[in-house]
């Protein structure tokens, strides 16, 4: 996996979903990426679902109006927020919210590469800002 920092479209996964939005910018493929980490019952979270899911829960946020960071990684959400027209169902908030959750287990895989780089509290913060964004 390559990750150049903590921001949620920083790593080859969140780019690869979000590179995928050109072709599929429906609220089903935020949940298609929602979804298996939700539905994951191994001992550790994997960290490219991690990833994937909290591109797609940044999606989101976005969707409601709460803008995180923009730049180049971004630009295929970006476009796809700003032409999205229709209600976003509270389910689909609540399970961006539940992942949140989820990926700052102790068990995620994503959590403890985070806390081996010694950048924890700025990426828990990340989240945290993240779930805020949720409400």
């Amino acid at each position: 996996m390559g990750t150049w920092d903590i921001g949620f479209f920083d790593n080859d996964m969140a780019c690869d979903w979000e590179n995928g939005a050109k072709n599929d910018n429906s609220l089903l493929y935020i949940e298609s990426a929602l979804d298996p980490v939700l539905l994951n019952s191994d001992e550790n979270l994997d960290i490219d679902l991690a990833n994937k899911a909290l591109a797609a829960a940044e999606t989101l946020a976005r969707l409601l109006g709460n803008t995180g960071e923009s730049n180049s990684y971004t630009k295929h959400i970006d476009n796809w927020v700003a032409t999205f027209n229709g209600d976003i169902p509270q389910n689909l908030i609540d399970k961006a919210k539940k992942i949140v959750s989820k990926v700052l287990n102790p068990d995620s895989e994503l959590r403890q590469y985070w806390a081996l780089r010694g950048e924890l509290d700025a990426w828990s913060n990340q989240l945290k800002e993240l779930e805020e964004r949720l409400k």
